[in-house]
């Protein structure tokens, strides 16, 4: 090796011996940093060119980080932001522990940031159940297939009846075919429809008892009628044995007791009245009333008062009439004062009983 020259025209200064010869040679250092400069001879950038971080190139020259792929040598890429890059080029990255992503968001995520469109993971992640090795604490696909029985797949057949067994969806099935069939009876629109556009009712025992006239009145109630506890309205209406109606329309004017025409005596029978409508077309200064009597000389059955140029109507039913004659008794009427007109309107039927 030969010695480097000292006189008084140098000085000592850091030198290193060439790996060829052993010839002393100068080592560089730049003049503003004072960092050692070295010159590359191969690898990732043949030149040794030097970049500052993040600064723009063309074609990659000078040191650059290379890795070993088992076969060649490559060299290790990052993204513009300088984060190192990994890839798995289609295998599989075992995870230990807990991994933190991270999004790109503001922590925590918004409601719209996880409704936005999912990025597809492909591959297989394995995790780390940790110091958990019970593996019947993780969910088997028996457990899974149970609870799948429970819900019911999506194109489950509703049970047969309301209590058959069934999953979630078959029972949701039949409750929705249950409330199909219950709208399918209800009618289409709101209003009075024909009876057969409408909902079915049933009377109940008690509305028969107080629609049905008593037995007491001949031919009236019948035995069915009596019995069955959901006669409909018109089988009452439509009832062919009850008593035929009686009416009569009258006037008087000079106050005399009289009897009705349509309600004479008959062997056996009494007058029954259920309706009456009487009015009086003189303007009078006081009321008068009319007397209806059990024959025109008989006691009275009922009064009606009628003011002046005024009437009144009264009105029952079958079940209970307002009043009856005797038997084989003629009904009368008998305004109490002489006046210019008094009309008077009965209803009712006659009764062997």
């Amino acid at each position: 090796m030969a010695n480097a020259a000292r006189d008084e025209n140098r000085v000592p200064t850091l030198i290193a011996a060439s790996d060829v010869d052993g010839t002393p040679v100068i080592l560089l250092a730049d003049p503003v940093t004072g960092r050692l400069k070295v010159t590359s001879t191969g690898g990732g950038g043949g030149a040794g060119t030097e970049y500052a971080d993040g600064a723009a190139r063309g074609t990659a020259t000078g040191t650059l980080a290379m890795g070993d792929d088992g076969t060649n040598i490559q060299s290790v890429k990052v993204d513009s932001s300088g984060v190192l890059a990994i890839q798995d080029n289609g295998g599989s990255i075992t995870v230990d522990g807990t991994v933190t992503a991270n999004t790109g968001l503001s922590q925590p995520l918004t409601d719209t940031q996880l409704r936005a469109t999912a990025v597809p993971i492909s591959g297989t992640i394995t995790a780390n159940a940790g110091t958990n090795l019970n593996t019947s604490a993780l969910a088997l696909d028996a457990t899974l297939t149970t609870s799948n029985t429970r819900l019911g797949d999506i194109t489950e057949t509703a049970p047969a009846s309301d209590t058959a067994s069934s999953g979630l969806n078959g029972r949701l099935q039949r409750i929705a075919q249950r409330l199909t069939s219950i709208i399918a009876l209800l009618p289409s629109s709101l209003g009075q429809k024909a009876r057969a556009s409408s909902l079915a009712v049933t009377l109940s025992s008690e509305d028969v008892t107080a629609l049905t006239p008593p037995a007491a009145i001949t031919g009236f109630a019948t035995s069915t009628l009596q019995t069955t506890g959901n006669t409909s309205l018109s089988t009452i209406a439509t009832n062919t044995t009850r008593p035929t109606l009686i009416s009569e329309r009258t006037s008087n004017t000079d106050g005399a007791s009289t009897a009705f025409t349509n309600f004479g005596a008959l062997a056996s029978n009494f007058n029954y009245i259920f309706a009456i409508s009487v009015f009086r077309t003189d303007a009078g200064t006081t009321p008068i009333y009319i007397d209806f009597r059990d024959g025109t000389a008989g006691s009275v059955l009922y009064s009606v008062v009628l003011p002046p140029n005024g009437g009144a109507v009264m009105a029952n039913h079958w079940q209970a009439p307002l009043f009856r004659t005797s038997v084989n008794t003629a009904l009368a009427y008998d305004v109490n004062a002489a006046t210019t007109s008094v009309f008077i309107s009965m209803s009712g039927f006659r009764s062997t009983t």
